[in-house]
Parts: C-alpha cells; sequence; structure tokens
C-alpha cells in the first residue's frame, strides 16, 4: 500500500455529494458536516488520514469532528471532489459497484449496531465504537478495483488495520478492525472494543432465521439477553433506514439494492458530472481570506490531499523584479531570512528557470536538464528532501511566484502524470495572487460602484447555469453533448470568479423604451423563473395576467432586471417553500383599477407568503447597503430596482407584515 491510498479510497456516491453539498450551504455546522462524513467509511477515513497531513503538528484525538475542524471546508471540498472523480474512474455497470455497494451497506449497518452495542453494555464511548464498526472493512475498500484484489481479500483485515494506525495512530480502533475475523475463542479475551465490533459484524450478516447461535454469542462476549439484542438490533435497522432516507431526501429506496443498482448509480453519476468537479481547487482558493498566505495555504492543502506532498516553501517576485523572495505560509517550513534567490542571468538554475520560462522544473531532471546552482541545493537541503521540484504560479502568460516541493523521483512522476491538475491548482493560485496588487497607473472603481456589476451580472448568469444543468439532465449520459455542457458550465464559473471580487452598478445608458406586448414577454419569463428559482424550492406560482392590457412602452431588458431581482429576492425569503403571486392589471394614474376607457397605466404585482421584512429595515429598504439577507449580500438589489423603475417614467411600492409576506407593486405608464 502506498503513502496515498488512504485518499483515493472508494466512496459511495451520495454520501460523497451530501457531504460536497453540506460545505457548500453557507454557514458551515461542523458537527453537521462531521455527521455526513460519518455515513462512509472509506471518506471517514479520509478525513481522519488528510487531517494528519495537513496539519500534522496538530492530533485528531477527538474524533472525526476535530478532524473536520481541523481540515477545514476548503481542504475538505478538494477532498471530496477527489474521491468522486476516482468513484467516476469505476465503470459503471460492474461486479466492483456492486461490491462497494454491499460493503458500505454493511459497514453502515455494523457502525449502528455497535454503537447501539455500546450503549447497551456501557464498556466503550458509542461513537468510538460506530467508527471502529463502521471502518471495519477498510481494507476491502482499498482494494475495490484493484489488481489481484481478490487474492488479497483474505488478508483486508490486516491491511485495514495498517490504514487505520497510519492515519489515527490509535491502536485500539486498529486492533478492532485487525481482529474482526478471528475465531470465537481469540475474541473472548480481547478488550471490549474488539468484542464489540466483532459481534457487530456477526449480527451485520445475520438472517432472521438465524436467530440462536448469534444470541449465545452475544450473551458470551458482551452479557446481552436475548430481549435487550433484538431491541439493539431492531433500534440499530431504524438507524440505518433513517440514513438511507437522509440520503435520499425522504425516498429510502431510491438507495435500496431492491430498486437496482444500476438506476442509483446512473443517477449519482448524472449529479457528479453536474458538479464541474475538477473546479474544486478554484472554489478553495474563492472561499480562501484576500490575504496572499491564506491563498498559498489554500494552494499548500491541494498539493497534500492530491499529490501527499508535505514539503513546500513559496517564492515570489520582488517589485524591482530582481529577486525571489521567500513567503512564509502557516502549516510549511518557513525559510528563513536571507534565502532570496537572485534573478541573475548568468546562474539559472532550478527555481529561476522555472519562473522565467514559465514551465515545471525538477533536480533529477525527469522535467528536462536543469543543472541547480548553490541556492537550489541549499533550499533542498532547507526541505530535507531527496529531491526538489518547482512549479510556476502562472496565469495569462505570467509568472507571479514559484512553489518549491521536496520530492522524490516517485512524486515527480506523480507530478508530471498528474499535469493537468498541477497546472489548473497553479493558474488558479497564480489568478488569485494578481489581485492582491493593483495595476499600476490603472484607476480602480470605487467598491461601491463595482459591487453593482456584480449583482446584475450574477443574476442572468445565475439563470444561465440554471438552464444549462436542466437540459443536461435531458441528455442520456453518454451523450457528446454532456462533456460540451460542462464546458460552459466552467466558463460561466470562470466568469464568476473573475466577478468575485466587483461589485453593482447602474446602467450608464438611458432604457429605450419601445411599445411591447407586456403579457406575452411576461408569461414566457414568468415560466423561465418558475423552472429555475421557484419549483427548485418548493415554491407554487400563481399568475394572473389582465387580458385587456393595452401595449405598453418601455425598455424590456430594463423590465426583466426588475422582476428578477424582485422574484429572486421572494425566493431567497421562502427557502422552504410557499407561494408566489405574480399579477398584471389595468389602472389609472392614481393606482385605482379602471375601465379600459381611462387606462392610463399598467400595474405589476409581485407578492410572496415570506416572513416578511422587518420595520426598522422597511423603512430604509431602497437604500444602498440595505439588506435584510444575512452573509456577504451587499444589499443593492432593490436600490437597482427603483433607479430602473425610476428610468423607465414609472412608480415602485411596497408593503410588508412580519409573518405575512411582502408585496411589491410597480407602475409604468401606457
Amino acid at each position: 500500500m502506498n503513502a496515498n491510498t488512504t485518499t483515493s479510497l472508494a466512496g459511495i456516491p451520495k454520501v460523497l455529494l451530501k457531504s460536497l453539498e453540506t460545505c457548500e450551504g453557507g454557514t458551515v455546522q461542523y458537527q453537521q458536516l462531521a455527521t455526513v462524513c460519518l455515513l462512509d467509511a472509506g471518506l471517514s477515513l479520509a478525513v481522519l488520514h488528510a487531517a494528519a497531513k495537513t496539519r500534522p503538528g496538530k492530533r485528531t484525538g477527538g474524533g472525526l469532528e476535530t478532524a473536520v475542524r481541523q481540515l477545514g471546508t476548503a481542504a475538505l471540498r478538494q477532498l471530496i471532489v477527489a474521491m468522486l472523480v476516482e468513484q467516476c474512474a469505476l465503470p459503471a455497470k460492474s461486479q466492483t459497484q456492486e461490491s462497494l455497494m454491499g460493503i458500505w451497506r454493511h459497514s453502515l449497518r455494523c457502525a449502528f449496531i455497535a454503537r447501539r452495542l455500546a450503549r447497551a453494555t456501557e464498556t466503550v464511548a458509542p461513537e468510538e465504537a460506530y467508527l471502529a464498526g463502521l471502518i471495519h472493512d477498510v481494507g476491502k475498500l482499498a482494494l475495490i478495483g484493484s489488481r489481484g484484489a481478490a487474492a488479497e481479500l483474505r488478508r483486508h483485515a490486516g491491511i485495514g488495520a495498517l490504514m487505520v494506525e497510519q492515519a489515527t495512530g490509535d491502536t485500539l480502533l486498529a486492533d478492532a478492525v485487525r481482529y474482526h475475523h478471528e475465531s470465537l475463542e481469540r475474541i473472548s479475551g480481547g478488550f471490549a472494543l474488539v468484542r464489540i465490533v466483532y459481534l457487530a459484524n456477526r449480527l451485520s450478516h445475520r438472517r432472521k432465521a438465524d436467530f440462536a447461535p448469534e444470541d449465545k454469542i452475544a450473551n458470551r462476549l458482551c452479557g446481552i439477553s436475548s430481549g435487550l439484542l433484538a431491541r439493539v438490533l431492531q433500534g440499530a435497522e431504524e438507524d440505518f433506514q433513517e440514513a438511507l432516507r437522509f440520503l435520499e431526501g425522504g425516498h429510502a429506496s431510491d438507495i435500496n439494492p431492491g430498486n437496482g443498482e444500476e438506476h442509483y448509480l446512473r443517477n449519482c453519476r448524472r449529479e457528479i458530472n453536474e458538479r464541474c468537479m475538477l473546479s474544486a481547487g478554484l472554489q478553495s482558493l474563492l472561499d480562501a481570506e484576500p490575504q496572499t498566505q491564506a491563498v498559498l495555504r489554500s494552494l499548500a492543502d491541494g498539493l497534500k490531499i492530491h499529490f501527499d506532498i508535505h514539503r513546500l516553501m513559496f517564492f515570489l517576485p520582488a517589485e524591482d523584479g530582481t529577486r525571489l523572495l521567500p513567503a512564509a505560509v502557516k502549516g510549511c517550513p518557513g525559510p528563513p531570512p536571507g534565502t532570496a534567490v537572485a534573478l541573475e542571468k548568468s546562474a539559472k538554475g532550478i527555481l529561476v528557470e522555472c519562473f522565467e520560462q514559465g514551465r515545471v522544473t525538477d533536480s533529477f531532471g525527469l522535467h528536462g536538464p536543469c543543472l541547480p546552482t548553490i541556492a537550489d541545493e541549499q533550499i533542498l537541503h532547507l526541505l530535507g528532501s531527496e529531491g526538489v521540484c518547482c512549479a510556476p504560479l502562472q496565469f495569462a502568460g505570467r509568472c507571479r511566484g514559484i512553489v518549491a516541493m521536496g520530492t522524490s523521483p516517485e512524486i515527480v512522476r506523480r507530478l508530471r502524470d498528474g499535469a493537468g491538475l498541477l497546472a489548473q491548482l497553479t493558474a488558479s493560485t497564480a489568478r488569485f495572487l494578481g489581485r492582491q496588487r493593483p495595476v499600476p497607473g490603472r484607476r480602480q472603481a470605487p467598491a461601491r460602484i463595482s459591487r453593482k456589476i456584480l449583482h446584475e451580472v450574477n443574476n442572468p448568469l445565475g439563470i444561465v447555469k440554471n438552464y444549462l444543468r436542466l437540459l443536461s439532465r435531458k441528455l442520456p449520459a453518454d451523450h457528446e453533448g454532456r462533456a460540451d455542457l460542462k464546458l460552459v458550465l466552467e466558463e460561466i464559473d470562470r466568469i464568476g470568479l473573475i466577478l468575485k471580487k466587483y461589485a453593482y452598478t447602474i446602467p450608464s445608458e438611458m432604457p429605450i423604451r419601445r411599445p411591447i406586448e407586456l403579457n406575452r414577454h411576461l408569461a414566457e419569463f414568468m415560466q423561465m423563473l418558475d423552472k429555475t428559482l421557484l419549483q427548485p424550492r418548493g415554491i407554487r406560482l400563481r399568475t394572473i395576467l389582465d387580458p385587456t392590457l393595452p401595449p405598453v412602452a418601455t425598455d424590456w431588458n430594463a423590465l426583466k432586471q426588475i422582476l428578477l431581482n424582485l422574484v429572486k429576492n421572494a425566493a431567497e425569503a421562502m427557502p422552504d417553500g410557499g407561494r408566489l403571486l405574480f399579477r398584471t392589471r389595468r389602472v389609472s394614474d392614481a393606482g385605482e383599477k379602471i375601465s379600459a376607457a381611462r387606462v392610463s397605466g399598467v400595474e405589476i404585482t409581485v407578492a410572496d407568503s415570506g416572513p416578511g421584512i422587518d420595520p426598522g429595515i422597511a423603512r430604509r429598504l431602497f437604500e444602498p447597503h440595505v439588506s435584510s439577507k444575512r452573509g456577504d449580500h451587499a444589499g443593492l438589489g432593490l436600490y437597482v430596482v427603483r433607479m430602473l423603475v425610476r428610468a423607465l417614467g414609472g412608480r415602485l411600492q411596497f408593503g410588508s407584515r412580519p409573518g405575512r409576506g411582502t408585496v411589491f407593486r410597480i407602475f409604468l405608464p401606457c
């Protein structure tokens, strides 16, 4: 088993996707995230191992939640994505996939039984017993898809124990894995955790007709009576079914074997493809704090998880362009003062060649010949490794730094084989580093103006992404168009990343008003919003369009922007579902409904059944930077709406009552 085996363990797609969804769910609750990770043995052990690798100075003895906290969501996201990629490498229809699902169901049942047994006997901590039961067959997971797996299967307990000990340093936990296939006579003399996992493993294989043998063994190993054992098994099965319902959003049958593995795996693969998995490095950098050290640390985590590289140093160019200066990064061996590398033409070397040529270099010559200088050799000594490999942090033809990695020939070959992922991680880092320093002589837009730009551009981008995802779901899994749609989605994500540092602005040009059939335009637009914004949140749309509306002179693009903001706000106010009323009617200038002979305008109503707006916020709702939303919302959406309505010659009114919803009315002249 190589050093990177734990990271590349096979995982169950539904658990991996649920964990990824929890990572991306805004404010992260580490306890909840750990609970989701604990539904899969491979993921649990990989988290423990990755936490030890990326934060070597800290102990993971506090369990999986402690490991999740130490790892952090950015690094955890990269780990999950790496396991999803491993899952996609497995054939969709194969004995391998069937084995993986069988091991997962058995291990999860064993975990729930072990926890119930620990509670009944009060001999070990229930969560410790749960983890031991969950990972008892982790050796089998390491052999999934490998050559000669059948021959090695008989010694999977020893392989699993070695992996657990390497990942956690917990010998008692490793022993529970090591001895779970020993004879009953030997198990009887073991510690409590060993006996509980052995019994839980037997019980999770039990059939209803095989009651008596397990009753006697349970009494012998744990002092449990027949009646108590029946309650333990019933409770564990309820726990197992509840876990299935959680993973499938209330539809446990979708993941049960009776419903067909092929159907389940096909749905999982479709969901995995829609995630644009290989952009996880970008997302981790996006979540990093806007300081150079945080961006570099995110890259360091990616290199540790994907390539098992632990010894790293970073060098950034000095402002005068004459030297490469060391950059201190938490968790990496910091170069001491005086380790700047001169960019001299007479002495290129490994670091300088990497920086000036913008290519990967190494001391073994696997990326081409390159003679090390004394400075290169000194860096190698500081890293304490067999060799050094340097990768440029390059984006848009400009190198913004170097990462020097302590390596061996095997690791350099691994980097070369994974050149695409390495290039993505380093280019993403370079892109973010470039934003730390303003370009000399370029006028910087005020922060308030740039936030407005982002707010207005991101809304239609989100609609486009949702439609592309809907289109992707309609294509067969093997359709060549899915790859094209994936590329388009990645480009949209890239645009979003570029816009992340900017904000919103009001369009400078005046709206161009032309007569349009308002109801026809609105019906089509609201149908699109219903599919992409409302239905996914369980919001019911009711549309009432006055058939007697005359043509309305307006700017349709500006009006779309107004309505998109209002409907999006309403949808975000009702995350658990609700009702939205959209209505048009003919009104007088004063706002009363009138006959066709006296019509002077049109009223558009958007009313939701959400929680309403706090009176303190309502008084200043249309002012810039006022928002009832939490997080990084700039509070400029309604400010934009009001300005656009005024530019169209109209008026905007709203009303809200706490707990009774909010209504916005737009009056447009005909």
